[in-house]
């Protein structure tokens, strides 16, 4: 696969993980901002939650480092 082809579906593949965890974000989670991801949720929420606190500290583990 030539190196400009993989470059797209990577990308393709952001953009989908992306819309996929705003989908969570407002159909499992009950969110009410339909442009905000799990990830941002749990960062905006870490300091009035303890769950998204725990939540938004997995995130940045599972992205090898903080504030991913």
């Amino acid at each position: 696969m030539s190196q400009n082809k993989l470059g797209s579906v990577l990308e393709y593949l952001v953009r989908v993980g992306d819309a996929s965890s705003q989908l969570l974000n407002v159909a499992v989670l009950l969110g009410d901002n339909a442009n905000e991801s799990v990830s941002g949720r749990s960062h905006r929420l870490k300091e009035v939650s303890k769950p998204w606190s725990v939540l938004n500290t997995a995130i940045d583990l599972a992205f090898l480092g903080t504030d991913h």
